[in-house]
């Protein structure tokens, strides 16, 4: 049996970005109060890396319409509730408000399409469930962690509902206004992960990591992974429930199981402690380690006339 090509992950960096800039926070605490001011304008430039070039103009909405709304009820009813429910056997109440958190934002774009495209699956699907999650945040989210998180303590509802309508309004306006050609697809991405550095390092860094227990590492670890799992298996279930085909499949579970770092994290900077930072930076992981490995098992099974052709 081979293992997996976990080159395709390295091309995104995004495993090596999230381990270095944790690394960094760890070892090189206190710049932090000056990265901190940074945030929202990273999480902005974030979104708008993701949803930049992106267009609903050439859709067909009853062909995308059924597909886009189990992806869509995936990532904001079934697996939040699920998921804290199932987080909340294993979790504190401190690590439970950070898998809440992660499991009440928006879908990461770009990772989402990203993996779907490296899986072979429909790619305007998941760009379009991207859209949708986006712009369905500032009223689910803050909505969600209210009833997720509300009995861990106050949810300071308005202050979400804030960030992240500023967050997603400025980014989509920015997407309108800047030419596409006003930055090449290159530096989005070196900028991204700059971004996506310099947000890490502000969360570990201010979160003191090392106070945290490894056993509730661990069970980070192994909550981060069922939960994806139970995602897959749900999506799996009612794309054959409605008879889609893997190609639809792939984009309805990573559209609603990848979530956006940057959004959950500021969050987190608002009220939530050390710990559920990392336990949104441990989700984070493992829905990118997730991605490689179903990327490269849908590489592996593909017919043979495609591998010709690629």
């Amino acid at each position: 049996m081979a293992l997996p090509d976990f080159g395709r992950l390295a091309d995104q960096k995004n495993i090596m970005v999230v381990l270095l800039s944790a690394t960094a926070g760890l070892l090189v605490p206190g710049p932090e109060r000056y990265t901190s001011v940074l945030l929202t304008p990273l999480v902005i430039f974030l979104v708008y890396s993701s949803v930049r070039g992106l267009s609903l103009g050439e859709v067909n909405p009853y062909a995308v319409g059924v597909p886009a709304a189990l992806s869509l009820g995936l990532g904001y009813v079934l697996l939040p509730f699920v998921g804290v429910a199932l987080a909340s056997f294993a979790l504190s109440n401190a690590a439970l408000t950070g898998i809440a958190i992660t499991l009440a934002v928006p879908t990461t774009a770009g990772s989402a399409i990203v993996w779907t495209r490296f899986s072979s699956g429909d790619t305007q699907l998941a760009a379009i469930v991207s859209i949708a999650s986006i712009l369905l945040a500032p009223i689910a989210t803050p909505l969600l962690l209210l009833v997720l998180a509300g009995r861990n303590g106050a949810v300071p509802v308005r202050s979400i509902l804030t960030d992240v309508l500023l967050i997603v309004g400025v980014a989509v306006v920015l997407a309108r206004l800047v030419p596409d050609a006003a930055l090449s697809d290159r530096t989005a991405e070196y900028g991204s992960g700059a971004a996506i550095a310099l947000i890490i390092y502000t969360g570990v860094a201010g979160a003191d990591p090392a106070t945290v227990p490894v056993r509730t590492l661990l069970n980070l670890v192994v909550i981060s992974i069922a939960i994806l799992g139970l995602g897959s298996a749900m999506a799996y279930a009612a794309g054959r429930y409605c008879d889609f085909g893997r190609r639809r499949i792939l984009p309805i579970f990573f559209a609603g199981s990848f979530k956006n770092l940057g959004i959950a994290l500021l969050i987190a900077a608002e009220y939530a402690s050390g710990i559920a930072v990392l336990a949104i930076i441990t989700y984070y992981v493992i829905e990118q380690l997730t991605g490689a490995v179903i990327a490269d098992f849908a590489q592996s099974h593909r017919p043979m006339a495609q591998l010709r052709s690629s």
